[in-house]
């Protein structure tokens, strides 16, 4: 003996991994089915979800790259509430633009984003859908006066920037009745003040934690509301994420 303690029992396989052969034919049928540990069905199982959240693939886009993949870096169960609500009726005031007004252009009626990078907006401009449109503004702060935003609007503060003395000069600027009816606070988390603003100006909010692509921290987008004026529809049927089990139980019979 080498002081070394003998070897267990090796741990018995709790689950198999089956590879669906209709989407990879040249797997041999004998490969089909692959065991696996409960732990390596866990880690398998979040690696594929996060491979198709796209957690592995850099947040930072490039003027070329625009376009390729026209998600928003906000965090997920933010993005999973907006897939959920239909949006088709509602218009978008974003500021900083960017992948994320086409992804906005699938959900929202109209989009008006405003961006201070000419290059940026040179890059972006030639892959807008007609239901969106880009404008500039000058300096690193959008002037609160001269943003085109409605009562009925939803508003999107994501720009790099001062946001906090954005916020304080449109809750100046506007009267309460005139406000977006739901402001979208990314990295709210960093913004406490900014969101102090606008719970004292009547919105109430909700905090979405979670990942974002490509990011190794979690993070916060905020949504704020009007409560007695946001209207939400939600998408028939019901719309939920990849890797959830939409299974129907009799625990659900009326």
């Amino acid at each position: 003996m080498n002081g070394r303690p003998p070897i267990g029992p090796i741990a018995p396989i709790e689950y198999v991994a089956r590879v669906d052969l209709a989407q990879h034919p040249d797997a041999p049928a004998h490969r089909s089915a692959v065991p696996v540990t409960a732990a390596g069905m866990r880690a398998g199982f979040a690696h594929s979800v996060l491979e198709q959240r796209g957690f592995f693939a850099s947040n930072t886009v490039s003027r070329e790259r625009l376009g390729e993949d026209p998600r928003p870096l906000l965090t997920w169960p933010f993005l999973d509430f907006l897939a959920a609500v239909d949006l088709s009726a509602v218009d978008l005031v974003e500021l900083g633009a960017g992948n994320s007004t086409l992804a906005f252009a699938r959900m929202f009626r109209r989009v008006s984003s405003h961006e201070n990078d000419a290059r940026w907006r040179e890059a972006l401009a030639p892959h807008l859908p007609a239901n969106a449109a880009l404008h500039a503004y000058e300096g690193d702060l959008p002037d609160a006066t001269k943003v085109p935003v409605q009562p009925d609007d939803w508003l999107v503060v994501d720009f790099a920037g001062m946001r906090t003395r954005f916020i304080r000069d449109l809750v100046r600027h506007l009267a309460p009745a005139s406000l977006p009816v739901a402001v979208v606070l990314d990295n709210a988390d960093w913004f406490r003040n900014g969101a102090r603003l606008l719970r004292e100006a009547g919105y109430t909010e909700l905090p979405f934690f979670g990942f974002k692509s490509g990011q190794t921290w979690l993070s916060c987008t905020g949504f704020f509301f009007q409560p007695a004026r946001l209207r939400l529809a939600y998408r028939d049927p019901f719309v939920q994420p990849a890797f959830s089990r939409p299974v129907l139980t009799k625990w659900d019979t009326l």
